[in-house]
């Protein structure tokens, strides 16, 4: 896995009247780090560079009895797939022709949906929270959600896999991105849709690989500073829910950083570190409702700290034209105050890791260049893809084997809430639940089929459209397996030393439908911009493994909208160079409005499960609100002596648009139909950056 993130590079040798030409002599040099690989072509005259990673190159051939012809300041991409064709003219060795080459727009050997974020877009565009993961939204099908989630064509934010360096960055335990880095380190990344190629696995959603930057030949390094505060940002949208509105609380970031690369020994040995320290103090409001204690029910303020030191350090060694040798170290800590848990504890155990080899997942894609040009291809892909159980599953259904809620009264304790009129008689003790997981599960896997194309328009802009379909099976959900007779549960179920039995099981399904639109300009005429939109239907009969249906003898009716199915997904960037080197960039985000599900509150078929439905309501039958979300990046640059001085403003949500979230489904409470939350109200983040 650790070579993912790099590439070969194949083309021809030809003559004027594009016949083939064996033999020529390929030379490819890495700009940056002096690293040159040589191969020749074949007898059809086609050449293979392998393994090469992401950065500027030049390419060079030559034969006896024509003109050398150099490409130079070649752009190789992460995971990038370009074909270059390299025409060769009568001449001398001596005589050589240059040709300045560029990135293709269209990419006529990849059938794979996905995206590149460059350094250019890394740099250029607002990320907020600085997690470099928001920008897989300008995917076409790609969604993000708060935090660090992000999926694709149905699948949940479990299904994702990161990648860097081209090694597994992803938490065993939950499923999801561990751990993190500054974004100033990254050099790039790709974000793969749908349909990845086989020397993916483990995933059947998003898959984004990230390439760090390295040392090349030359020094260079960057600082940097952030700070945000309270009086810059909005209220929170939680606190509008309350009446009377709380005061804001209190915010304090700062954010600290820089990286510094260059040469140990020149073309053949180079370092990169990268440290950021993040800094912040928030306030919580507590309120202590006991009722006999000093002041109760007085609202207490704690300032909560927070501080998260990232470094990262690599060292790059060219062995060989064909071999290099890489040495990297990562940190990344929290340190929050207050939680209550402290001490030292053993953290590794000896156990079997157990490898299942028998998940066959073939995939096929297939590309075709129309006309030959390279400007317009169509492209199909049909694979299956398995993910992985998290650890949690397993460990939960171990613990649960292990602990017995035991309740005791002591008639002589005072109970310091008081009497309790309520107080159940009978047995203290009630019988206990517990989890397993079921015999015979399997891994879940997904079937996905895309077709599509995508066309170059002039120099600079590509447009692309794919029609993508995901199947499902084996999904994570949960039963109980001594389920009670609905005429009397209390005294009717199979194991009377029992109440619930969760089993988690691999049984549930999922449909998906869409059309994936993107369109892509690079930048002229001083400005560059990508569109991402997504029409599509998600259907599911379970939502992940602590799901529980209505009824469980009708599993099948369980199937309706995703919980994250929206109909209409658009997201989009802008960068802008204006006058004064002023430069104005923008990601918007929109959604049309998320599904919930509607209950009433009580236990209607008295399986001891508080999910029921009003009759003839659909599980997630409601709606709730849309979200329009957009992001604005300021920068003025300055160059001093050699030196780049950017200040930075920030505005994330810049029209604070009140994103409810959380919708109360159930029709009993007195916030039925409501929202419970909401995602980020505005927020302001000024800093500054230094390059040298």
């Amino acid at each position: 896995m650790g070579s993912v993130h790099r590439r070969d590079r194949v083309g021809s040798v030809v003559d004027e009247q594009k016949a083939v030409l064996p033999g020529a002599t390929i030379t490819i040099r890495n700009i940056d780090s002096g690293q040159v690989r040589t191969t020749s072509a074949d007898a059809t005259g086609n050449y293979r560079l392998f393994g090469l990673p992401p950065g500027r190159y030049e390419l060079m051939a030559e034969l006896s009895g024509f003109r050398t012809a150099v490409r130079s300041d070649i752009t190789l991409t992460v995971a990038q797939e370009a074909r270059i064709v390299i025409a060769l003219r009568i001449g001398t060795l001596e005589e050589a022709i240059t040709v300045t080459a560029e990135t293709p727009v269209v990419e006529t050997s990849r059938s794979a949906l996905g995206t590149t974020i460059t350094t250019a877009t890394i740099e250029e565009l607002p990320i907020a929270g600085r997690n470099f993961a928001t920008l897989s939204q300008l995917t076409p099908g790609v969604t993000s959600t708060a935090g660090a989630g992000i999926s694709s064509s149905g699948q949940l934010t479990r299904n994702s896999t990161f990648l860097i360096d081209g090694l597994s960055n992803d938490d065993g335990s939950v499923a999801g991105q561990r751990g993190g880095f500054s974004v100033d380190a990254i050099k790039e990344f790709i974000v793969v849709s749908n349909s990845s190629a086989a020397e993916y696995g483990q995933s059947s959603g998003v898959i984004v690989s990230v390439v760090t930057r390295s040392g090349t030949n030359n020094i260079d390094g960057r600082g940097y500073y952030y700070r945000r505060d309270d009086s810059w940002d909005a209220s929170t949208a939680a606190s509008k829910l309350v009446s009377p509105t709380p005061p804001k609380s209190r915010l304090e970031q700062q954010i600290v950083g820089g990286f510094l690369g260059g040469p140990i020994r020149q073309n053949r040995m180079f370092y990169f570190a990268s440290y950021e320290y993040t800094d912040r103090l928030t306030e919580n409001l507590v309120t202590a409702p006991t009722a006999r204690i000093y002041l109760p029910n007085d609202p207490i303020v704690f300032e909560q700290p927070f501080t998260n030191p990232q470094f990262i350090g690599k060292v790059d060694l060219n062995l060989s034209s064909a071999n290099t040798l890489a040495v990297r170290y990562r940190l990344d800590t929290d340190t929050i105050i207050g939680t209550g848990i402290g001490g030292t504890a053993t953290r590794e155990r000896g156990q079997d890791r157990k490898r299942k080899d028998q998940d066959f997942a073939p995939r096929l894609g297939l590309v075709w260049d129309v006309n030959g040009s390279g400007r317009t291809v169509l492209r199909g892909n049909a694979g299956v893809y398995y993910d992985q159980v998290f650890l949690n599953i397993p460990l939960n259904a171990e613990n649960a084997k292990k602990f017995v809620t035991t309740l005791i009264t002591n008639p002589g304790y005072p109970d310091p809430n008081g009497p309790n009129p309520n107080r159940v008689s009978g047995p203290v003790t009630p019988s206990p639940s517990t989890v397993r997981f079921g015999d015979g599960n399997r891994t879940p896997y997904t079937q996905q089929y895309t077709i599509g194309f995508q066309r170059q328009i002039g120099n600079r802009l590509s447009v692309a459209a794919d029609l993508v379909k995901a199947r499902g099976y084996g999904l994570l959900r949960s039963m109980d397996s001594n389920y009670p007779d609905l005429d009397d549960p209390e005294r009717r179920r199979p194991d009377p030393n029992f109440q619930r039995v969760t089993v988690v099981e691999t049984k549930g399904n999922s449909w998906y439908t869409g059309l994936q639109v993107g369109i892509e300009k690079r930048m002229s005429a001083r400005h560059s911009y990508q569109i991402a939109y997504t029409l599509s239907s998600t259907e599911r009969n379970t939502e992940d493994f602590n799901f529980f249906p209505v009824d469980q003898r009708n599993y099948d009716g369980e199937r309706g909208p995703a919980s994250h199915d929206s109909q209409h997904r658009l997201s989009g960037a802008l960068t802008l160079f204006l006058p004064w080197d002023i430069q104005a960039s923008t990601v918007i985000a929109a959604r049309s409005s998320l599904p919930y599900n509607e209950t009433t509150g009580a236990d209607d078929n008295r399986d001891t499960q508080f999910n029921d439905r009003p009759a003839g309501v659909g599980r997630n039958a409601r709606l709730g609100a849309p979200l329009f979300q957009a992001d604005l990046r300021l920068t003025k640059g300055f160059t001093v002596r050699g030196v780049g001085l950017d200040l930075i403003a920030e505005a994330f949500n810049i029209t604070n648009q009140k994103n409810w979230t959380g919708y109360d489904g159930n029709q009993r409470s007195a916030t039925a139909n409501k929202p419970t939350g909401g995602e980020i109200t505005r927020q302001v983040q000024l800093g500054f950056r230094v390059d040298f």
